[in-house]
């Protein structure tokens, strides 16, 4: 009992950051382009390493009394190869993380510059009207 309970603790915070990929992932579903594509198959990947982390543990401990040393270490094998899987979709997602900031920073600098060029634009208008009374 103490044993699930400590292994819950452990794959809770996993669990946390896997449900956060998701909405945020979810949520940019409408701006499709290049780093949306690499935060969802990060996450696909985080999900499915996950899962076959899961499924794999049970396995291994499935076949850890009926064949030996020998299913054990293929178990192990398995094990590592699945959980590698969900710390290479994280950090695929990060990637795309990265990838957006660097978009939205862009963006905005964009937009900055614009709005100075509307406001000096818009001065310039204001100080042609008094000079043409």
């Amino acid at each position: 009992m103490t044993s699930s309970f400590f292994g819950l603790i452990g794959v809770l915070p996993a669990i946390v950051a896997l449900v956060g990929q998701w909405i945020g992932v979810m949520a940019m579903r409408d701006e499709r382009n290049g780093a949306w594509w690499t935060m969802m198959v990060g996450t696909a990947m985080s999900t499915l390493g996950g899962l076959g982390t899961i499924a794999s543990m049970v396995l291994m401990f499935s076949n850890m009394g009926s064949s030996g040393a020998s299913g054990m270490s293929s178990s192990m094998i398995v094990f590592a190869a699945v959980a590698g899987l969900h710390t290479l979709g994280g950090l695929v997602f990060v990637a795309g993380f990265a990838m957006h900031g660097l978009r939205r920073k862009a963006s905005r600098e964009r937009e900055q510059q614009l709005e100075a060029v509307t406001a000096a634009m818009s001065e310039e208008l204001r100080v042609a009207r008094e000079q043409g009374r």
